[in-house]
């Protein structure tokens, strides 16, 4: 991971980047260094990294550009699953929400956006 001019840069896979940039941005702006962070991602990982964040930094408000979780005609959340139907679990063996494209989204826990 490298950290140049307030970016981080980080493309090696497994080695917990949304976390570690999470608690990074949480301890800067606890220190007063930072005010509104912004974290851009490729839009195939907005689900990840704002479920994370709502996870991690649980009195922030996030918010997603260009993504929000999927819902179908009554409201219900639509969840992401597998070639054979089977459900896609997160590492809590929680269901992952499927996301599409949306002008923005406030993201709360429990996945109400």
């Amino acid at each position: 991971m490298a950290a140049v001019n307030g970016m981080i840069n980080n493309r090696d896979v497994g080695l917990g980047k949304p976390l570690s940039a999470l608690l990074l941005i949480a301890y800067l702006k606890v220190c007063g260094k930072i005010s509104r962070p912004i974290i851009s991602v490729p839009a195939g990982l907005v689900s990840n990294w704002a479920t994370n964040a709502v996870k991690a930094l649980l009195s922030w408000r996030v918010v997603t550009v260009g993504m929000s979780v999927a819902r179908d005609k009554a409201g219900n959340v639509l969840y992401k699953s597998k070639r054979d139907g089977m459900p896609m679990l997160d590492a809590s063996s929680k269901r992952i929400e499927r996301w599409v494209q949306a002008i923005n989204s406030a993201v709360t826990p429990g996945g109400a956006g």
